[in-house]
């Protein structure tokens, strides 16, 4: 399944969107965050999908991101996302931090 997400994740949206994602988890062995549609993430974004991604792995659950906006790539490339959820090969984060 792939869900395409999108709009701002930051404080003001973290609990619905952590919400979102958590229930969205429910009953799948795959999934897939294309992310081509999300415009901003801060930090509370950030943990938003380090939450989904401890939780997909407490699941058996293949949680991946991909299509990833160069504006976020940089964000997540800082936060070293790839320990929490795997990143599809096509996104093509730099890795060079670890």
């Amino acid at each position: 399944m792939t869900v395409r997400c999108l709009g701002e994740w930051d404080v003001a949206d973290a609990t619905e969107v952590k919400e979102r994602l958590l229930g969205l988890l429910d009953g799948h062995r795959e999934m897939a965050l294309d992310l081509s549609g999300v415009s901003f993430l801060d930090s509370a974004g950030v943990t938003c999908l380090v939450h989904a991604g401890r939780e997909a792995g407490r699941l058996g659950i293949n949680l991946s991101i991909s299509k990833i906006n160069p504006a976020i790539k940089r964000i997540l490339e800082k936060a070293q996302i790839w320990e929490y959820v795997k990143v599809a090969p096509e996104a093509d984060l730099d890795r060079s931090q670890e």
